[in-house]
């Protein structure tokens, strides 16, 4: 996905010089890439969820399916 942003970034004439939209598409594309691993790391750790909640519920079953 932060590949995907990056590259149309890159492609639209948003900045006029190519090697700043390059830098500023890069750094976005990290920070975009950052967010993301961080909102999967912790729907994978189960931070954030309620205790007994379907998502927490949904998050065990699924971490005993790995198991087996």
């Amino acid at each position: 996905m932060s590949a995907a942003a990056f590259l149309v970034w890159a492609l639209l004439p948003v900045v006029d010089d190519l090697a700043r939209r390059i830098e500023i598409g890069f750094a976005a594309g990290a920070a975009l890439l950052a967010v993301l691993l961080a909102r999967a790391y912790q729907h994978a750790t189960g931070e954030g969820m309620a205790p007994d909640s379907p998502e927490e519920l949904e998050a065990q079953i699924a971490a005993l399916d790995e198991g087996a």
